[in-house]
């Protein structure tokens, strides 16, 4: 490439300013989300069981994506082509779609791991191990990164010369070839979007039936005729026969009423029969409420509950990425077909847009998963007290 070559943007130079703003900030966002569910993941041990070790190879492959993807392509737009060399926009171009591929590989194992977790949960738990699933996450990176660093490198040698032109950086067998174009995005979107959504089908179809059974056996387990209904002078009768020994021994009469003292016969009796009948009192009153406390929960519910947040945290997932990479997939498809139809600017759009999935990503952690949910805002607590409340330490220490 001559060095002496210059670019301009398409743009007025404010649109390039908020332009690049806005991608600074999503970058910023993106990488400090991202870094935030990673070091939740290390702190806390709780997290660290087989299954969400997806979640942080996701967050990770976000962070690459936020930290090198997203600024070089603000680079690109600012400047109006790619001031940087062939050398580096392949190397630009495999790293953002090999952590691309990752995503998507990797969303498609955190729905095979629910669809195994849920219908068959007893080999589920032997064979879905720590170990396993890293390895899974190992053979995830590397098949993405040697499917699309050797073909975006070596393309051009096969094909017999680099076709891009100076001052542009796109994958040029994706350009060349409408064919490669539309394979690809049926391989990295379609298909993966269609069989994550049987998935899904399949395993809210299964929580139902088992949620429907639950409940139908909880209410025929329910006797029609409960011991208060069969005994309703049970808490009168308890309030005068507060010892069994009295109570069956001591008759008494209207016309001779014994005197406390006659009865009781000591203070210690007194206090026992006192504290007695505070507890039975306290026992009426709060007898249905402590059943309902107390009551454990069996194995099956607890997988039940445990399932459905894992489910409800798929389809916050699988939705932020159907949504985020639909746009650019479907201008992929009718490009090979018609290149007039498609402006360079929604190009652009479609491509951002995809990045911004990696900003959501961290959000959906944090509304599908209560852990998840609770440590980030243990963080921005923690956050709000040092920038709004900086003296209200001081003042704590002055004071004592």
């Amino acid at each position: 490439m001559d060095n002496n070559t210059t670019y301009s943007p398409r743009q007025s130079p404010e649109v390039v300013g908020v332009t690049t703003s806005l991608m600074v900030l999503l970058s910023l966002f993106t990488v400090v989300g991202n870094l935030m569910v990673i070091y939740i993941f290390v702190k806390h041990k709780n997290l660290q069981i087989a299954k969400n070790y997806f979640i942080l190879s996701l967050a990770i492959a976000d962070v690459f994506i936020g930290t090198f993807s997203i600024n070089f392509y603000n680079v690109y737009l600012a400047f109006g082509g790619w001031p940087f060399g062939n050398i580096s926009c392949d190397l630009w171009l495999s790293m953002d779609y090999s952590c691309c591929n990752v995503s998507t590989l990797t969303l498609l194992a955190i729905s095979i791991e629910r669809f195994v977790g849920v219908h068959y949960t007893a080999f589920h738990r032997n064979q879905f191990t720590k170990k396993r699933l890293k390895r899974t996450i190992f053979i995830i990176w590397l098949i993405s990164f040697l499917v699309w660093f050797p073909a975006i490198f070596a393309y051009p040698y096969i094909h017999g010369e680099r076709t891009v032109k100076d001052g542009q950086c796109y994958v040029q067998f994706l350009y060349e070839s409408p064919s490669m174009t539309i394979v690809t995005a049926f391989i990295n979107f379609y298909g993966p979007i269609i069989f994550m959504v049987i998935i899904y089908i399949l395993i809210s179809r299964t929580l139902i039936k088992r949620y429907k059974r639950k409940y139908h056996l909880r209410e025929n387990s329910i006797p029609p005729e409960t011991s208060s209904e069969r005994r309703p002078s049970s808490s009168r009768e308890r309030k005068y026969s507060v010892r069994p020994s009295i109570a069956s021994t001591t008759v008494i009469s209207p016309e001779r009423r014994p005197t406390i003292a006659t009865i009781i016969g000591s203070p210690s009796e007194m206090d026992r029969m006192r504290k007695s009948y505070e507890s039975i009192v306290s026992g009426d009153t709060n007898s249905n409420s402590k059943r309902k406390a107390d009551k454990p929960k069996t194995q099956r519910e607890k997988d039940y509950l445990s399932h459905k947040r894992a489910i409800t945290l798929l389809l916050l997932i699988i939705g932020a990425f159907a949504i985020t990479w639909f746009p650019y997939n479907l201008m992929a498809v009718i490009a090979p077909f018609c290149r007039k139809c498609i402006h360079a600017d929604w190009w652009h759009f479609g491509y951002i847009f995809c990045y911004v999935n990696s900003l959501l990503n961290p959000l959906c952690y944090a509304f599908g998963n209560r852990h998840f949910k609770k440590y980030f805002k243990e963080i921005f607590v923690a956050i709000k007290k040092r920038i709004c409340c900086p003296k209200a330490g001081l003042v704590t220490i002055k004071q004592h």
